[in-house]
């Protein structure tokens, strides 16, 4: 088991409120990592980015189709799609370069869901995306000065 799986694991699955997790490189449009079972399908993941690429409103109009099954949007917006179906849903949550997914069943609170997804966002930060960024894309790294509290990504030769 990765590290960044672990981490999803502890983070999220963890909390014994989200089910399955994943995240998903934007811009390549590919599954960096998934926790044990969770099969995103390349469609699947198509889905979750175009969600965030088009209109934010008409996903939330249209719902998605996730994991062969029709989602009801809840909330869709630049940053954050919530879809529900029955008593299940998916929390897709975005980063500049990522999307955190996270799934919950009918025997789990959805805001607890929706809190630890939305809470890994925005605690991670630098330290969390920057470790991403490191374990997904080779030779890419996070260089973070603490005195003047600024990052910035350095591509490697």
């Amino acid at each position: 088991m990765s590290h960044l799986q672990t981490l999803l694991l502890d983070t999220l699955l963890g909390t014994k409120h989200v089910d399955c997790a994943a995240l998903i490189k934007i811009q390549e449009r590919t599954l960096c990592v998934a926790s044990p079972g969770f099969n995103v399908m390349p469609s699947d993941v198509r889905t979750l980015v175009n969600g965030f690429a088009k209109n934010p409103l008409q996903a939330r109009r249209e719902g998605l189709y996730f994991k062969e099954k029709d989602y009801k949007c809840v909330r869709a917006d630049e940053n954050s799609l919530y879809a529900k179906n029955g008593n299940t849903g998916v929390i897709v949550v975005k980063t500049h370069l990522y999307l955190l997914v996270a799934t919950y069943t009918e025997s789990m609170y959805p805001s607890v869901c929706v809190e630890a997804t939305e809470k890994l966002v925005r605690f991670s930060g630098v330290v969390f995306f920057g470790y991403l960024i490191s374990l997904c894309s080779p030779g890419v790294s996070i260089c973070h000065d603490e005195e003047s509290k600024s990052s910035n990504i350095q591509q490697s030769n």
